[in-house]
């Protein structure tokens, strides 16, 4: 989405990646091995096809990087609404990264009962783990 990220270059790191789907209003997980298995989607948006991608259940995920409109240091996020990674976070087996740029992080953002934080946040100036009696502890990279 525009003022996020572009993370397509992490592809063809030795891993297997996951990349999301909306498909009638609920968020699918996608196996993605190149980006030659993407397809231009909804607003300009690349997401896995899935006539060459597998489908990949919320248990089987080690980490997710939830995009967001801004972060608090105490892992909030504001998202878009829709409340897909809200959902997807208690499911995974692992850890949920906040990622951003440094502007979109504030010290907390409002929370609902139903918002889900993140664990850590990462931008182009580092990556902390949330949390701590600042609201942070810096983790770096290495």
């Amino acid at each position: 989405m525009p003022g996020e990220p572009d993370l397509l270059e992490l592809l063809g790191e030795p891993t297997t990646w996951v990349f999301p789907k909306i498909e009638a209003g609920q968020l699918t997980l996608w196996s993605v091995a190149h980006q030659g298995q993407l397809k231009e989607g909804p607003f300009g948006l690349r997401e896995p096809d899935p006539a060459v991608c597998a489908r990949i259940l919320p248990a089987q995920v080690d980490w997710v990087l939830t995009p967001g409109l801004g972060f608090g240091w105490d892992g909030s996020r504001l998202g878009r609404g829709k409340g897909f990674y809200d959902r997807l976070i208690p499911e995974i087996k692992g850890v949920a990264f906040g990622v951003c740029f440094r502007e979109q992080i504030e010290p907390t953002l409002p929370r609902d009962a139903w918002d889900r934080p993140v664990a850590e946040l990462v931008c182009e100036e580092g990556w902390w783990r949330c949390g701590g009696a600042d609201g942070l502890t810096n983790v770096p990279l290495s």
